[in-house]
């Protein structure tokens, strides 16, 4: 597991796709924002997801790795979107602490 972090982490390929990915992501989520209002509480869900996940990209690929796992899974979807960046900031803590 250790050396796959390690090669993940160190491809140029990889920091590349997520680059792309969050502006893309950064991108269309301003553009579905617009009309937000408009919109069924499912896709207003799935945007506030996106937010969410928004949130994630602000940390270490290591970090990213775990935290988008939770985020694309639903597990930040109980939190208001103020709330993420705290959650993240304590998860960092506990598995720095923990070295999970």
């Amino acid at each position: 597991m250790e050396l796959i972090k390690r090669q993940l982490t160190n491809s140029p390929i990889f920091h590349r796709t997520v680059t792309m990915t969050k502006k893309r992501v950064e991108r269309e989520l301003e553009a579905i924002a617009q009309f937000a209002s408009d919109l069924d509480k499912a896709t207003q869900n799935q945007l506030a997801r996106g937010q969410r996940l928004r949130e994630l990209f602000k940390q270490s690929v290591d970090e990213q790795i775990v935290t988008i796992y939770i985020g694309t899974n639903g597990y930040l979807d109980q939190l208001e979107i103020g709330q993420v960046k705290k959650f993240i900031v304590q998860l960092r803590t506990n598995l720095r602490t923990n070295k999970l």
